[in-house]
């Protein structure tokens, strides 16, 4: 069982399947949400992301990897790729994440001096509203929250101090103007069924189009989808 470079869908296959497993002795996931936004930013810039190192093993016949480093790496990876409509997908330490953060992708294009060129979004149990978009390493100020909670509150009809009760997916990062989930991108079989996609995403969460008055130049969905598909395949990981 040798495999030298490893695909975005082969990472993600691999470890569904559990043909890549975490050793006892690995940590947890601890990455900041600012770390999976940064990353994912690479992977569609095509930048290297550096090398995973692998152990093989066998157990009752069965051939698999042991992670010995890039576990987080890996892990923000297909909590990216993760199907969430997929109830037979079992891999709990994804299905605990899930509950707990989601990516998003925001099409409007960074500013000038922004070393980002294109804008991920974390979101998080602790922190549904993301982090603020111009420094991904800070928190919303307490007014912007209050908003935040006031327009989710406002679209589901929820009284906004019951916001800890509310699932995950009812939330988005507040201060974002095109914001979509990544996993609807990761996931689309066809351009067509994207933005199917993405439009019932609008229709059920997004409360935000106030925001998007003004003249904003963004990404256009076919172009996102074009990356997706050039990543998934060709981007390869080097494996040791």
């Amino acid at each position: 069982m040798q495999k030298d470079t490893f695909s975005l869908n082969d990472i993600y296959t691999y470890f569904i399947d559990g043909k890549i497993k975490l050793p006892l002795i690995q940590r947890g996931f601890v990455w900041r949400p600012y770390q999976i936004e940064n990353l994912w930013d690479s992977l569609l810039r095509g930048y290297p992301i550096g090398s995973i190192v692998l152990h093989p093993r066998q157990e009752n016949n069965q051939k698999f990897f042991e992670l010995l480093d890039g576990q987080q790496r890996i892990t923000a990876i297909c909590l990216g790729m993760l199907d969430r409509n997929n109830e037979n997908i079992q891999r709990d330490i994804l299905k605990l994440q899930t509950k707990n953060m989601r990516i998003f992708i925001d099409l409007v294009k960074p500013n000038p001096e922004d070393t980002r060129k294109y804008i991920f979004r974390v979101i998080t149990r602790s922190h549904p509203w993301g982090y603020k978009k111009n420094d991904n390493t800070r928190t919303l100020e307490v007014k912007k929250i209050r908003e935040a909670l006031e327009e989710i509150g406002k679209k589901h009809n929820t009284k906004i101090e019951k916001y800890y009760e509310m699932p995950l997916e009812n939330f988005y990062p507040y201060d974002a103007v095109k914001p979509y989930p990544w996993d609807l991108f990761m996931n689309a079989s066809n351009l067509e069924y994207l933005k199917k996609s993405l439009e019932e995403w609008e229709r059920k969460y997004w409360n935000g189009q106030e925001r998007n008055k003004d003249e904003i130049e963004c990404y256009k969905i076919e172009d996102i989808y074009e990356l997706v598909n050039e990543i998934r395949n060709v981007k390869k990981i080097p494996a040791i």
